[in-house]
């Protein structure tokens, strides 16, 4: 669970500084770049906080599907492809 928050923790403020960072960009420099590069930044942001968020994710399913997968099923429950059978508890 620590590791978890941890992760969480690094996702955001990556997010957060790649924000500041284009932001301050855009806010000092907004006379001075032209449309074009300001569309340029902004989708760089957007394309680097959905990678972060992306990879965050992955990693938080995969660490579920492992733990699920591991886990045994409780006795007297017989298991098929689609989960319980019916009738077996």
């Amino acid at each position: 669970m620590r590791t978890d928050a941890l992760r969480v923790s690094a996702t955001y403020a990556i997010a957060l500084l790649i924000l500041i960072g284009g932001f301050y960009a855009l806010v000092l420099y907004e006379l001075v770049l032209d449309d074009l590069v300001k569309g340029a930044i902004i989708g760089f942001m957007s394309a680097a906080i959905s990678f972060v968020f992306t990879q965050e994710t992955a990693k938080t399913t995969a660490t579920a599907t492992t733990k699920a997968l591991m886990t045994q099923a409780p006795p007297g429950v017989i298991l098929d492809g689609d989960g319980p059978i019916e009738g077996t508890l």
